[in-house]
C-alpha cells in the first residue's frame, strides 16, 4: 500500500476529514476515561509515576532552562500550563498525554484513508476509527505468561502507558516509518523528504529511542535495495534520515557524556531485558505475531 501516492490530499472530501478527526477524538476520549490506563496512572501518587517526574521536570525547565536535549514534551506542557495558568502541572501533563493519544489515532486514520482508500460511507468511517483505536492500544500476545503476571518485561511493548514521552513519540514514529518506507519503495518526493526530515527532528527532540533503531535499520534496508539495483532512494534517505539522525544523536551524546571521563558506547544486546526477564526468545516471537503473519502470508510481496 505504500506504493500509492502520499500526495493524495487529506481534505479530498468531507468523509476523510471526519474519519480522521473522529479517530483522533475516539482514541483521546478512551484515554481520558478515569478507568483507562492513563487515568489510572494519573490517579497514583505523583512520586510513583513517570508522569509526575516529567511534570516536575517541565516545572524545572521553566525555572532553569533546558536541562537535557530531548525536551519537546516538556516544552508543550509548559505551553499548556502558561496558556491556562490555573491548571496544575499534572493537569497540563495529562492534557498533553491525552492529546498525544488522540494524535496517534488521527495519524493511523490518515494512513488508512490516504493509502488504503477513502471512506465512502459512515460504516467505513466507523471501521477506520475502530481500527485506529485498536492500533493505539495494540500489545504483545501475553497469554502464555498470564499465570506469572509477566506482561511487560521481555516483550517488545508497543505501548507501556507509563511513559508520557513515548505517547508523544508514537505518532511521530508512525509518520517517520511511512515516509521512510515511501523513500525505499519509490524514492520519495521533495515534499515527502521535507516531511520526513521534520518528523525525524521532532521525534529526536521528544525521545531519541526511535532514531537509535531507525538509523541502522534504514541503512540496512537501503543497502538491500542498492544491491537489488534500486539506487534512486539514496539521496532522499541520506538527506532526510541519516544526516539529521547522526547530527542530533551526536549532539545529544555530547550534551550528556561529552565531558564525562567514564563515557562510553556499549553494544550489549538484551543485557537490560535479560536482567529483568527470562524466556526472551518466545516473548520476542509473541511480540511480533502480526508482522510475522504478514511476512508468512505475503512473503513475496514483502520481500520484493
Amino acid at each position: 500500500v505504500l506504493t500509492q501516492p502520499l500526495e493524495a490530499p487529506l481534505t479530498s472530501n468531507v468523509m476523510s476529514r471526519v474519519t480522521i478527526a473522529s479517530s483522533g477524538l475516539l482514541a483521546g476520549a478512551v484515554m481520558a476515561l478515569p478507568s483507562s490506563p492513563i487515568g489510572m496512572y494519573f490517579s497514583l501518587p505523583v512520586v510513583q509515576t513517570d508522569y509526575g517526574t516529567h511534570a516536575a521536570l517541565a516545572d524545572a525547565f521553566l525555572a532553569n532552562g533546558i536541562l537535557f536535549p530531548h525536551f519537546l514534551w516538556h516544552v508543550i506542557v509548559i505551553a499548556v500550563h502558561t496558556a491556562v495558568p490555573w491548571l496544575s502541572w499534572m493537569d497540563a501533563a495529562q492534557i498533553v498525554v491525552i492529546a498525544s493519544y488522540a494524535l496517534q489515532g488521527a495519524v493511523v486514520a490518515w494512513i488508512v484513508t490516504t493509502m488504503v482508500g477513502t471512506p465512502r460511507h459512515a460504516a467505513h468511517a466507523v471501521g477506520v476509527a475502530v481500527l485506529a483505536l485498536a492500533c493505539v492500544i495494540a500489545a504483545p500476545v501475553t497469554i502464555f505468561t498470564w499465570r506469572q503476571y509477566a506482561l511487560y518485561f521481555g516483550y517488545l511493548n508497543m505501548e507501556s502507558y507509563a511513559s508520557p514521552t513515548q505517547a508523544l513519540l508514537k505518532p511521530l514514529a508512525l509518520l517517520v516509518f511511512v515516509f521512510t518506507a515511501r523513500g525505499l519503495v519509490s524514492g520519495g518526493s521533495l515534499r515527502d523528504g521535507i516531511r520526513l526530515f521534520t518528523t525525524v527532528v521532532l521525534s529526536a527532540l521528544v525521545k531519541p529511542s526511535l532514531l537509535i533503531c531507525l538509523l541502522p535499520a534504514t541503512c540496512m534496508l537501503a543497502a538491500w535495495c542498492w544491491l537489488g539495483g534500486t539506487r534512486h532512494h539514496l539521496v532522499y534517505l541520506a538527506a532526510a534520515v541519516v544526516v539529521p539522525s547522526v547530527a542530533i544523536l551526536t549532539w545529544q551524546y555530547l550534551f550528556y557524556f561529552g565531558s564525562g571521563e567514564r563515557s562510553a558506547i556499549v553494544f550489549a544486546p538484551f543485557l537490560v531485558m535479560g536482567y529483568y526477564a527470562t524466556g526472551l526468545g518466545p516473548k520476542f516471537l509473541m511480540s511480533i505475531v502480526l508482522p510475522l503473519t504478514v511476512l508468512l502470508v505475503y512473503g513475496r510481496q514483502v520481500l520484493a
